[in-house]
């Protein structure tokens, strides 16, 4: 007699508390996101569609693999990620099973893609990402050193790399947009986005701007150790918000610059100065794309990840040759 093939559950808020629990038999009270310690928060962010969960219960009625799927106001894309798997449920191919539900459920949405973060520890992981999708960055840090679910058991004693990887639904007809994009990051944006599918017409950017406040907000990560700011509009203040956004210890730090604002040389320029380059371009964020720039502590980062990927090679090559720049001569 044979076991049935696992059911794949979309969970409502009320099964907040088997998330919880699910996530505990992984990592105990360690997971990078806070929100999946606490069912009542969990459930929250659920009821305010901000996060859309499925998952496999198993025989004893507890939920045995997650994956869920995050969505940002204004975003034509959503995130997939927060996967986990408890031991036994292992190796039988539930993560992919979960993505394929989570992916019905936002072309439901009407959304035009979707992006998730394979980690650089798993090269099937982004050998995959790249037969259904396109790299558009490379992360460095985003994986805290004491591992991450799709990993496993294991433990590394640096801060792992993610790549992003952006999926487009083939049904979707999004509309051509006007983006800036700064002169730095010109050719390789330019070349990034060619192989998404999506139609872009690129303006070079203000060289001023023409009002004093940034409109950006700061969210703090701090299991994960990320810190990241978000700017939908930059302003003459701009140096300041990155030193707002640099008072924390975070050991990676990421600044999101939404394209529609032609304000954006100004920001790029700004957080250049204070030691950030180029991390990826998120089509559909922040009502447009966004680029994304980071810092990491290098002491604590594993800054040579593996990478199999066209793309994500190229990235990596950048970087290497940034920071041997930066060493004295």
């Amino acid at each position: 007699m044979t076991n049935p093939a696992p059911s794949i559950s979309r969970l409502a808020p009320e099964q907040a508390h088997l998330i919880v629990e699910c996530f505990r038999r992984v990592y105990g009270d360690a997971y990078g996101d806070e929100d999946f310690s606490d069912p009542d928060v969990l459930a929250r962010r659920m009821r305010q569609g901000k996060l859309y969960s499925v998952g496999v219960i198993g025989e004893d009625q507890r939920l045995v693999a997650h994956m869920g799927m995050t969505r940002i106001p204004g975003a034509t894309v959503a995130e997939l990620g927060n996967s986990v798997a408890v031991r036994e449920a292992r190796g039988q191919g539930l993560i992919w099973k979960l993505g394929a539900e989570l992916v019905a459920w936002s072309v439901e949405f009407g959304d035009h893609g979707f992006v998730d973060y394979p980690t650089t520890a798993h090269d099937v992981m982004q050998r995959q990402s790249a037969r259904t999708g396109g790299e558009t960055g490379l992360m460095f840090g985003y994986i805290p050193s004491d591992g991450d679910g799709s990993l496993g058991d294991s433990v590394s004693a640096l801060r792992l790399a993610t790549t992003i990887a952006y999926h487009h639904f083939p049904s979707a007809t999004p509309k051509q947009l006007e983006q800036f994009v700064p002169k730095d990051f010109g050719e390789l944006v330019q070349h990034i986005a060619g192989q998404s599918g999506l139609e872009r017409s690129w303006v070079d950017p203000a060289t001023s701007v023409g009002h004093a406040t940034t409109s950006s907000v700061i969210v703090r990560m701090k299991r994960r150790g990320v810190d990241r700011l978000s700017v939908s509009e930059a302003g003459a203040d701009i140096a300041e918000r990155i030193a707002e956004l640099d008072d924390g210890d975070a050991p990676c730090r990421q600044i999101d610059f939404a394209m529609s604002d032609p304000g954006i040389g100004v920001g790029v320029t700004a957080a250049q100065k204070s030691g950030y380059s180029f991390c990826g371009w998120l089509p559909g964020f922040l009502n447009g794309d966004a680029l994304r720039l980071q810092w990491v502590d290098e002491g604590r980062t594993d800054t040579n990840p593996v990478v199999v990927n066209p793309v994500a090679k190229r990235l990596l090559k950048l970087a290497q040759a940034e920071r041997a720049n930066r060493k004295p001569k």
